[in-house]
């Protein structure tokens, strides 16, 4: 078991979010970033999404670098807890 990345519905279902994380012995390998375009490729081409959205700490540059190689664009500040969550949106065109 490496880690997970998948699509799934926000609680309020109003999105579907792309989500992964990796154990620490399999990061800064690419490895988060190959998955998470293969999961916004089936998202456009196999579900049809509009838009997909993605959250992560505000302090997880690593994350961050992820979410812009694949093409997702900064949104803004999120509150969703205890600690400081950005917004990224994209609508898969690739």
């Amino acid at each position: 078991f490496m880690g997970e990345c998948g699509l799934r519905y926000l609680d309020d279902g109003t999105a579907v979010e792309l989500s992964y994380g990796l154990l620490t012995r399999f990061q800064g390998r690419g490895l988060a970033t190959e998955a998470a375009t293969a999961c916004l490729k089936f998202g456009k081409n196999t579900l049809n999404l509009p838009t997909v959205v993605a959250f992560s700490r505000a302090d997880n540059i690593a994350s961050h670098g992820v979410l812009r190689k694949i093409g997702m664009e900064f949104i803004g500040c999120d509150d969703r807890g205890t600690h400081g969550v950005v917004r990224y949106e994209t609508r898969p065109s690739m």
